[in-house]
């Protein structure tokens, strides 16, 4: 015999929302494209509350690809009717048929990228990102003794933070260990999204987080090698680089005496 006392109390639900969404459109001609988006567009007028979260990820495992597609990123301050509309009027657009599966390949860069504040947005956004991103600078701090970072916290629920030292992306021996840090992560957070590699390439420091991510080395090794290559070329003598638009054949060889070609590039 079962009794009922009183109704259960109502629960609100509240689903996450992403910082950022990705909205997919896709259909066999441009004009049902249109119509497509045009769909959305009355969808997000009359439900002004809709999750965009939801909608983003049934956009993406629940639709066919089709040879006509465009996409937008949107959050949930953005106005989505609004962006809608704008990518609905310009003509770029993806139009053609890719029978053949095409191979992804990552690639990595070498100094001289980087900036105050890289990485942060995403660090705060991502969990994954952030995790692997504080392992390669637990690691410095076990191996080193160095501190990279001002602030770098991990928040489950909250927002997570992070800030580099500004004189450490300044200095060539430190800079290095951070770009490489924060190359390696973004491959892991890729590779967790099962963007999966198949062909691995990298410029100069690049080189080593290729490596390290297809296996040759362990992270705890591959750090170890970064940091004592940024002290082998500290302790070198200070010089100056120049690029020169030309091939090296157009060069005046008489130029070249005490010069030292660091890379032709073609």
């Amino acid at each position: 015999v079962h009794v009922v006392l009183e109704e259960p109390p109502k629960y609100k639900y509240e689903s996450k929302k992403e910082k950022n969404s990705l909205l997919l459109f896709s259909a066999k001609t441009a004009t049902s494209l249109d119509a497509n988006i045009d769909n959305y567009i009355e969808l997000f007028k009359r439900e002004s509350n809709a999750n965009i979260s939801n909608i983003s990820y049934s956009s993406q495992v629940s639709r066919s690809s089709f040879n006509y597609r465009k996409a937008i990123v949107c959050n949930p301050d953005d106005s989505v009717v609004e962006k809608l509309k704008l990518v609905k009027d310009t003509i770029n657009q993806f139009n053609g048929k890719h029978n053949k599966i095409q191979k992804i390949c990552f690639m990595f860069s070498g100094l001289a990228s980087q900036y105050s504040q890289m990485g942060e947005l995403l660090f705060k956004s991502d969990l994954v990102f952030a995790e692997e991103l504080k392992k390669c600078i637990d690691i410095v701090y076990e191996l080193f003794s160095i501190s990279l970072c001002d602030t770098i916290e991990i928040s489950y629920n909250g927002e997570s933070k992070l800030s580099w030292k500004e004189e450490y992306l300044k200095d060539t021996k430190f800079t290095q260990i951070i770009i490489f840090s924060l190359e390696y992560a973004l491959a892991r957070y890729l590779i967790e999204m099962n963007i999966i590699p198949e062909i691995m390439i990298g410029y100069s420091l690049g080189e080593y987080a290729a490596a390290c991510i297809s296996g040759v080395f362990t992270l705890k090794e591959a750090i170890h090698i970064v940091h004592a290559r940024g002290e082998l070329i500290e302790s070198t003598s200070k010089g100056a680089m120049l690029s020169v638009p030309l091939k090296i054949e157009q060069i005046d060889k008489e130029l070249l005496t005490n010069l030292s070609v660091a890379i032709d590039n073609g």
